[in-house]
């Protein structure tokens, strides 16, 4: 297993309260595998995705569990340690491509300084044909003038090819991909995700991808982790998810993801619980359909199903 999270529990403190944004979570990724972990903004993805590297901001804390990568357990390792997982061993595409790269740095100077922060005998000249070879991997079309720009010279799609590049330059065994297709129109969408395929087939990359819409991840993912207020709602191959999502909040995700004659999509109706007062029981209870008593008072257990998981009462009845 090249990733297994065990029992992650991370909470904020904020304004003299602790923010439960991740309470409990257990998931596993194998080598040359896509899981999508998918949920409203608030439901914990992106604070799992920067536990897995130890990007946390300083207001979290990890209370509880294990991140074992290769074997080892990531929140044991000391800086010189985490700083060959970061870039070598794990890479990472954030959301905002712009916001991150260097805005007084050369697209090809950032990638050629990444190459060189993880190999100490890498020349310059050798750095910079690298650079340019990691600019023609990720599909940039005019590779010398790209090498040349500034990222502000950089549509959103160009800049976020870039910030793949970048991920992917040490040649990692992980990908983790925040977002990486949000604010970009569908056209550029399908490219990106299409880039990210194809480099998971070449790299044999396992990818963790993260997205608050269902659809963008049906044709990506081999797994899906939907993630509802801080833990795993369900867990399920892609198909078996789309095809009969068990949990309530995963029909909800799923219509919601549907494209109208109207080429929009639709919002879940209703809000997340508060994360520094969560129900005692079931955290989807406010907006399940389903809600009985239980619901209330015990968190659902995981009841397994081939090869899926999903956390409900009602399902548990069915079984």
């Amino acid at each position: 297993m090249l990733l297994s999270i065990r029992d992650l529990k991370i909470y904020y403190h904020t304004q003299g309260n602790y923010l439960k944004a991740v309470d409990g979570v257990s998931l596993e990724i194998k080598e040359g595998e896509v899981v999508a972990l998918v949920g409203e903004s608030g439901s914990g993805k992106s604070t799992v995705a920067l536990a897995i590297p130890k990007l946390l901001p300083r207001s979290a804390a990890i209370m509880g569990g294990q991140i074992i990568f290769q074997g080892k357990n990531i929140l044991d390792l000391d800086n010189d340690e985490l700083r060959h997982v970061r870039g070598k061993m794990v890479g990472i595409v954030f959301q905002e491509p712009v916001s991150y790269l260097n805005p007084l740095m050369k697209i090809g100077e950032q990638i050629a300084e990444a190459l060189k922060t993880h190999s100490s005998n890498l020349m310059s000249e050798e750095a910079v044909s690298a650079a340019k070879s990691i600019l023609k991997k990720v599909r940039v079309p005019d590779v010398d003038r790209t090498y040349d720009c500034y990222p502000h010279q950089l549509s959103g799609g160009m800049a976020q090819r870039v910030g793949i590049g970048i991920a992917i330059s040490c040649e990692p065994s992980l990908l983790i991909a925040d977002e990486p297709t949000s604010n970009l129109d569908l056209t550029v969408q399908a490219q990106i995700l299409h880039l990210l395929k194809g480099l998971m087939r070449e790299l044999n990359l396992a990818i963790l991808f993260i997205s608050h819409n269902l659809g963008v991840v049906s044709g990506m993912a081999d797994r899906v982790v939907v993630m509802y207020a801080g833990r795993i709602a369900e867990e399920a191959p892609v198909q078996a998810l789309f095809n009969n999502p068990l949990h309530p909040y995963s029909k909800l995700l799923l219509h919601a993801s549907r494209v109208t004659r109207h080429g929009e999509t639709s919002e879940v109706s209703g809000s997340l619980p508060d994360p520094t007062n969560p129900p005692e029981g079931c955290r989807f209870i406010a907006r399940c359909p389903f809600a009985r008593a239980q619901c209330r008072t015990d968190p659902p257990a995981a009841f397994p199903d081939l090869n899926s998981r999903v956390y409900c009462w009602l399902y548990g009845e069915k079984k």
